[in-house]
Formats: C-alpha cells, sequence, structure tokens
C-alpha cells in the first residue's frame, strides 16, 4: 500500500510541476506591413499661390490653385496638418496683409483615407471684434473628411462640396434633372462626406444658383465609372454679389 501511495505522490508531483511550466507560443513574425492612413489634399482657394502642406512638420506636397494631390501615406495617429506661410487678411485702420502658418489638429486611423480642403480667399478679412488672434482672416481647412470608398460594383458615388469663396447656396443637378440629396440647397464650405449612389454614365453637370431650375453658375461634363468615388466641388470668388474669381466645376477621382 505504502508502495502504491509513493507511486501516485510522484505522480501527482508531476502533474503539478508540468502545469506550473511555461506554456508553449508559436514564435512571433516579422512583418513589414504598415497600416498608413491615405490623405489626399486639395487646393480649394481661388487665390491663393501654391501652398506647402506638411504633416507633422514635414512636406507631403505643394498645389497650386484648383488642385488636389492625390492620396499620400500618412503614418496614423494624432497629426498636424499645416500650411506653411498662409497669408491671411487684415482690416482695420490701415489694411496689411499678415503672414503665419495654418494649423489643425487630427487623429487619423489606419487603412483610413481621408481628404483635406483649404478654401477661402487670401484676402478674406478677420472677424470684427474677436481679433486676428483668435478669429484670423484668410485661409481655412475643411476636414480631414473621410472617405468611405466601398462603392457597388454596378454604382458610382458623388458627393459635391460648394468651396465658392462669397458664393450664395446653390444646387448640383445633371442637366437640370436632380441627382438625390446631393442635389439639395448647398451653403457655401459645406457638403456631404458621404458619397451617394448614381448610375453609371457620362453626365452634364450644372450649379445653379436660387433652386435647381435657376441662374447656372459653372458646368462641367463627366463620365462616371462603375465603383469609383468622385468629389464635385464648385470654386471661385464673390464679393459683394460680383464675381471676382469665375465659377468653376471641379471633380476628383478618389479610386
Amino acid at each position: 500500500m505504502k508502495y502504491f501511495k509513493f507511486i501516485f505522490s510522484i505522480i501527482i508531483a508531476g502533474l503539478i510541476v508540468q502545469s506550473c511550466s511555461e506554456p508553449s507560443f508559436p514564435n512571433p513574425q516579422a512583418t513589414n506591413t504598415i497600416r498608413y492612413a491615405k490623405v489626399l489634399f486639395i487646393n480649394a482657394s481661388p487665390d491663393a499661390p501654391s501652398l506647402v502642406y506638411q504633416v507633422n512638420n514635414a512636406q507631403v506636397a505643394a498645389l497650386n490653385s484648383q488642385v488636389a494631390s492625390g492620396y499620400l501615406n500618412v503614418n496614423p495617429g494624432s497629426e498636424q496638418f499645416r500650411i506653411k506661410k498662409a497669408v491671411y487678411g487684415v482690416v482695420g485702420q490701415d489694411t496689411v496683409a499678415l503672414s503665419a502658418d495654418l494649423v489643425t489638429q487630427s487623429t487619423l486611423a489606419g487603412s483610413g483615407t481621408y481628404t483635406v480642403f483649404v478654401t477661402d480667399s487670401v484676402n478674406r478679412p478677420f472677424t470684427k471684434g474677436l481679433g486676428f488672434t483668435s478669429a484670423p482672416g484668410g485661409l481655412r481647412f475643411i476636414g480631414p473628411v473621410s472617405d468611405n470608398l466601398a462603392i457597388a460594383a454596378s454604382k458610382s458615388g458623388v458627393r459635391f462640396y460648394n468651396l465658392a469663396a462669397g458664393a450664395p447656396s446653390v444646387y448640383l443637378s445633371n442637366a437640370g434633372a436632380a441627382l438625390g440629396s446631393i442635389s439639395n440647397a448647398t451653403a457655401y464650405r459645406s457638403g456631404s462626406s458621404s458619397f451617394s449612389s448614381v448610375a453609371p454614365n457620362t453626365y452634364t453637370l450644372q450649379v445653379a444658383s436660387g433652386s435647381i431650375s435657376g441662374t447656372v453658375l459653372a458646368t462641367t461634363t463627366v463620365t462616371l465609372s462603375p465603383g469609383k468615388a468622385y468629389s464635385v466641388f464648385l470654386t471661385g470668388k464673390v464679393v459683394s454679389g460680383t464675381v471676382k474669381v469665375a465659377y468653376a466645376l471641379n471633380v476628383v477621382q478618389h479610386n
């Protein structure tokens, strides 16, 4: 009996030692894959010079007015977007122009896609009564706007922004025919971040004021392909009702 108790105690001790041993994990595998965020920059200002774009103080693009960069890889995280030496218009007893950096901060997700717009005229005055520091004039950012590029293979995706400085609310249409919700009244510096589904086809896009059938401000013809996403944006400059820089419809394909 003592012999069996001895054997049993050895077995139990062995099981305890085995249960306390370090578990077995597979060896780690190295990878070179970086889940970059992709950012597209658009200079929608009607009169800005070539703008130098920086992300976390590193230059990523230099864009003339009404030009898009195409998607650029950016390490995801808390990102600082900067335009070097943006011009701010200042209204005062003596009208002068000041130069300073335009900065915004945003957090990007890995593998996400985004668009950053620069809008307004370089001569936009600062807000009176608030002071230059708290409400400077000149250029402004919109975004980063998240770009959901999961477009159905049988459809095209379209979104619209009114970025014509000083413009009234406008209406986008296909030669006067509505294109769903994107044909609703769109105020300056506004638009939809999501893409509306339309049938792939060749469209005569036009922007009108007053109503969808109102005075046509700009027209362009574009062929929309299946599975592709497009941003349509209006540019130009209006001061006290007078057009200083002609309206134009611009189209950027995202994928």
